[in-house]
């Protein structure tokens, strides 16, 4: 249920975000260059990395339609629901940690990205607050949104990338409590 809740959250964000200005600080951020490596899980596969390189894959990805990207990323995924309403199918890679989401509307490109709680990028991971998550990544972009009941306050911290956004998500103000990641394509 509460994966369902954050699905449906992330599917209003996409949309919010494609039709609506937000008002925001703005605050400059450094973007790193990738190089090219895989993604990968640690040694132990307790936690998820995904390095800087992932930049790189990441922007790669969000070009692609959803043979290609199945067919980069091999067939070990497990479908599961997505989207507000869990009516999107969603491809969870369970060894990388991300779920990938694809637009029927726009000729199946990519559309979003889910990271699991265990997910680590750039040394980030939900289980940080939005203060912590800025001692590693620089000041983000912050904005609030209204979630899908249309009354509930949802704090956004964005870092824009080469053909994506990374966006860290909490119901609360400082992103002290329920954080989660998800990378959107820009449009």
């Amino acid at each position: 249920m509460k994966k369902a809740i954050i699905c449906g959250i992330a599917f209003l964000l996409i949309c919010l975000s494609a039709g609506c200005e937000e008002t925001v600080k703005t605050e400059a951020t450094d973007t790193p260059q990738a190089t090219e490596t895989p993604i990968s899980t640690s040694a132990n596969n307790s936690e998820i990395l995904l390095d800087e390189p992932v930049e790189e894959q990441l922007n790669q990805l969000f070009n692609m339609d959803k043979d290609k990207v199945l067919e980069q990323l091999g067939d070990g995924y497990e479908i599961v629901p997505a989207g507000a309403e869990g009516l999107l199918n969603g491809y969870y890679y369970k060894d990388m940690g991300l779920t990938f989401v694809f637009d029927e509307d726009d000729n199946n490109k990519l559309w979003f990205v889910d990271a699991s709680e265990d997910l680590t990028i750039k040394e980030v991971n939900s289980k940080m607050n939005f203060a912590q998550i800025e001692e590693k990544l620089g000041k983000g972009l912050r904005g609030e949104i209204v979630g899908e009941d249309g009354v509930t306050p949802i704090y956004v911290m964005r870092y824009t990338m080469e053909n994506f956004t990374m966006s860290v998500l909490s119901f609360d103000a400082e992103g002290i409590e329920h954080v989660w990641i998800q990378f959107d394509r820009l449009k």
